[in-house]
């Protein structure tokens, strides 16, 4: 289903006929309130997961109906008052946040030197398996380019 705009009619209507619409509340006749989203779900006020609309408005035991103006008030209220931070409680979780970003800066920065010595030791790997990829003729002819004067001799050792 499609998102719809706020103030939308959705398809369904409350016990007494009434349309609900997208952002409006109901409840239902064990005092459950939901919150009716964009894609018409009813989502219990505080916790729970969202159930879509229909389900409730076809449930004949529960049944929903829209929530009047001032019952909106009063749930925003309560809710804003359950929610609301002291300032100690605003402060403790700024230095909570603080305190874990130098946290993860210090490990950053120690991660940073481990991955540059890691990376010199890889470079001089590469650079070892790459030397012994040329061929000799090849490297001989680069070190004359760069002006190099050869005499070489070429000992075949054997590994065991």
């Amino acid at each position: 289903m499609k998102k719809m705009k706020t103030g939308e009619e959705t398809p369904y209507k409350d016990r007494d006929g009434n349309a609900i619409k997208v952002h409006s509340y109901v409840a239902d006749a064990t005092g459950a309130r939901y919150y009716i989203n964009s894609a018409c779900q009813a989502v219990p006020v505080g916790e729970g997961a969202a159930v879509p609309l229909e389900e409730l408005v076809n449930d004949k035991e529960l049944g929903v109906r829209l929530l009047s103006a001032a019952e909106v008030c009063k749930l925003e209220t309560e809710r804003s008052a359950t929610t609301r931070e002291t300032p100690a409680a605003k402060q403790a979780r700024i230095d909570k946040k603080n305190d874990a970003a130098a946290v993860r800066a210090t490990k950053d920065a120690a991660a940073g030197k481990e991955e540059e010595e890691i990376s010199k030791e890889d470079v001089e790997k590469e650079l070892h398996l790459l030397m012994q990829m040329i061929p000799d003729e090849l490297l001989a002819n680069e070190l004359k380019r760069r002006g190099y004067i050869l005499q070489a001799v070429k000992i075949n050792i054997k590994r065991i």
